[in-house]
Order: structure tokens, then C-alpha cells, then sequence
């Protein structure tokens, strides 16, 4: 048991660093530094990098995440962008779980 909870966390740890990546390549503000709270507006992120930043990020994991313009809205942080994909990875996960 304890072992899968060091993976969720370690898995989790991984996609938090992916996304950071992710962010920075698309990031105008080149010097920014980023972290978990840094918020995607003062990154200067526009509606085309977000979507860029979803295809690299479902390219990169094997995953697909539904694009919903009022969804993303509530996308505000790095952080909050990591949880969604996080969220994705563990339900794909329990799914393939399921039907194995």
C-alpha cells in the first residue's frame, strides 16, 4: 500500500514538473521564474498558448484532455493546470484498471 501511495506522489511530482516545462516553453515572459501558484495571466499565456500548452502536455503523457473554453477560465495557476491533468492520469489509470 505504501508503495502506491510513493508512486501517486512521485507520479504526481513528475506531472508537476512536465507542466512547469510546458508552461515555460509557451511562457512570452522568458524571465519569468515559475512555480506552482504562479498565475498563467501574468505569464502572459493567451488563449493560443494554453491550447498549445494542452497538445504538448496530451502528446507527452498519452492522454486526452477535453478543451472546454469555460472550463480553462477556471484554469488560473500552474497549479490548477497540474491538478487537472493529474486528475486526468489518475482516472485513465483506474480505467485501464477496471477493464483489465
Amino acid at each position: 500500500m505504501t508503495n502506491s501511495k510513493n508512486y501517486s506522489a512521485d507520479m504526481s511530482n513528475d506531472i508537476q514538473t512536465l507542466v512547469v516545462e510546458c508552461v515555460q516553453q509557451h511562457c512570452h515572459n522568458k524571465n519569468a521564474s515559475i512555480t506552482s501558484e504562479t498565475k498563467l495571466r501574468d505569464l502572459e499565456i493567451e488563449s493560443l498558448d494554453f491550447v498549445e500548452i494542452i497538445f504538448d502536455l496530451e502528446e507527452a503523457l498519452d492522454i486526452e484532455i477535453a478543451y472546454n473554453a469555460n472550463e480553462a477560465e477556471s484554469i488560473l495557476t500552474v497549479n490548477d493546470l497540474s491538478a487537472k491533468v493529474i486528475e486526468i492520469v489518475q482516472k485513465q489509470a483506474a480505467d485501464k484498471v477496471g477493464t483489465s
